[in-house]
């Protein structure tokens, strides 16, 4: 079950097969990971779930990062696209964090040890801070424990 933050409520999604392994756990809870903002970014083209060749190279940085640090377990939250009038495209961000997960895992990192945390509206409420956030198009990776 993987949770969803849409307009400040917190909903439950069961996105089923499609995403097997991707699963919510209480290990992404309490994570350290080593960047000023708290999170790694891997931004996306509106409308897209391409990844460029300079977020694989970051991608390749993390997972190495992830490995030399033995972090136990790496955590996503993915945002969808914010288009005034229409509604969040929440399945494209399910797709975002799934090609991150699948990147981190051919370099190395165990697949096994991936969760997708959230998928976000992009006009969503920051589960942590309770302000609202207007980032999109961009997955976050961080350090569970």
């Amino acid at each position: 079950m993987h949770k969803i933050v849409a307009a400040g409520l917190s909903v439950g999604l069961l996105f089923g097969a499609a995403s097997a392994k991707a699963q919510v756990t209480d290990r992404c809870v309490g994570g350290v990971t080593p960047t000023a903002t708290g999170a790694y970014i891997i931004l996306f083209d509106p409308k897209s779930a391409e990844i460029k060749p300079r977020a694989k190279r970051e991608i390749a940085e993390v997972a190495n990062a992830a490995r030399q640090r033995y972090a136990s377990h790496i955590c996503l939250d993915a945002y969808a696209d914010s288009v005034p009038g229409v509604d969040p495209d929440l399945a494209l961000a399910q797709k975002r964090a799934d090609v991150v997960m699948s990147e981190l895992a051919a370099n190395g990192y165990p697949a096994e040890k991936i969760s997708v945390r959230n998928i976000i509206d992009a006009k969503g409420l920051n589960r942590i801070t309770g302000s609202e956030s207007r980032t999109e198009r961009k997955v976050e990776i961080r350090f569970g424990r």
